[in-house]
């Protein structure tokens, strides 16, 4: 027994004495694995910051959050309302993607990925941002005018000029763009020192003009009070494609696609019109709190009548509500439906009204506890609130 334990002991020393035989192969290795670790940390750390930087062409349409309407309207003078419901709009949240997060939201069955031409189009972020902030002015003034017209109240609506929400490619409004006295949200005021209120009115001053003669235009940015003077060389109206007309300069066809149509002259602008409530009773003061776009308009409607209404025409309920809102009382469709019917659903509201075109996406978003109503109109939307206990106090005709 002695003999193995010595035998053992000796093999165990032989071991040992090779193991130390190459210690500098030893540090030689564990230096070339920390050489491996730092460079892969250096590795994924670049990546991470590269993906963090660099952005993809997409973003996320994510549900946004509900804003109680009320919060945003103020009414000096009038008394508070006997009200017991509440009225909301609902907005989403729109997210430039990047490379890091870009899988995160796609996974998410909530979110819609949109290429960053679906939202802009040809425009840039700033064009889009002026376009909504023109879109939020014209709903709020068509909510003001319809809301005290269900009320009751008799006023109208005065045209005050036409804004410049859109500007064509390659026409006369687009070399003035490019020189920098004309851009998106300009108001035009006057053709050639003739004030113009409309469309028409801004047309028919243009038709005295020739193609390719100056034309001095008097303007002012929407929320601004200072003017400016634009000239511009009419260019002439043709045809584009199936029916499209597009405004083409003087100096000729840019496109082969485009062909002369008439001889009428036109500056290649879109238009939105401004107008102002006359023999409005009192101030009605509306905030859009930073939100941008047309949708809100069927919400501050109602949230007017919520605010003045004698009665009760939300009944206790929790109300929310997207659409645009026209001058005649229709309601116009939206974007978004999906994703602002699961904000509505998370925040509680009973009864959630949609433009009618897009009743089917909302109401397959709803859940088991939030109505849908599909409305065309306010005289509608009132209609189903009534139906469903509220009232709504219009004052007489005089």
């Amino acid at each position: 027994m002695r003999g193995l334990y010595v035998k053992d002991h000796q093999t165990s020393r032989r071991r040992e004495t090779a193991r130390d035989t190459d210690p500098i192969g030893r540090i030689e290795a564990r230096r070339r694995n920390l050489r491996l670790g730092v460079v892969s940390a250096i590795v994924i750390v670049t990546l991470v910051i590269v993906a963090s930087v660099v952005t993809v062409p997409y973003e996320a349409i994510t549900p946004g959050s509900t804003v109680e309407i009320s919060k945003l309207i103020s009414i000096p003078g009038q008394p508070p309302p006997p009200t017991s419901g509440s009225v909301s709009l609902v907005d989403v949240n729109l997210v430039p993607l990047r490379a890091i997060n870009f899988l995160f939201f796609r996974l998410n069955p909530d979110n819609q990925i949109v290429s960053n031409g679906q939202i802009l189009g040809t425009n840039s972020q700033a064009i889009y941002d002026e376009q909504g902030v023109l879109d939020m002015a014209s709903a709020q003034q068509a909510a003001t005018y319809v809301a005290l017209r269900q009320l009751g109240y008799a006023i109208s609506a005065r045209p005050t000029g036409v804004a410049v929400y859109e500007i064509e490619s390659h026409s006369p409004a687009a070399t003035a763009a490019s020189e920098g006295s004309l851009e998106v949200g300009d108001v035009i005021q006057d053709v050639g020192g003739v004030a113009v209120s409309d469309s028409a009115s801004l047309r028919e001053e243009l038709l005295r003009y020739r193609i390719g003669e100056p034309v001095a235009l008097t303007v002012h940015h929407f929320g601004h009070s200072k003017r400016h003077a634009v000239v511009i060389r009419p260019g002439q109206l043709s045809a584009k494609g199936a029916g499209g007309e597009v405004c083409i300069p003087r100096t000729g066809i840019i496109d082969r696609s485009i062909r002369a149509r008439t001889g009428t002259p036109c500056l290649g602008v879109v238009l939105m019109p401004m107008y102002q409530v006359v023999n409005q009773p009192f101030p009605i003061n509306l905030d859009a709190e930073g939100i941008i776009g047309p949708s809100a308009g069927l919400a501050f409607t109602l949230g007017i009548i919520q605010k003045l209404d004698l009665l009760d025409l939300t009944h206790g309920l929790a109300i929310a509500a997207t659409g645009t809102i026209a001058m005649d009382g229709a309601v116009g469709d939206v974007g978004g439906v999906r994703q602002k019917t699961i904000a509505v659903r998370n925040d509680g509201a009973s009864v959630f009204f949609v433009p009618k075109s897009e009743f089917r996406l909302a109401q397959a978003n709803a859940g088991p506890k939030l109505r849908v109503f599909p409305v065309a109109s306010i005289s509608q939307a009132i209609q189903d609130l009534e139906r469903l206990g509220g009232r709504i106090f219009k004052r007489p005709p005089r």
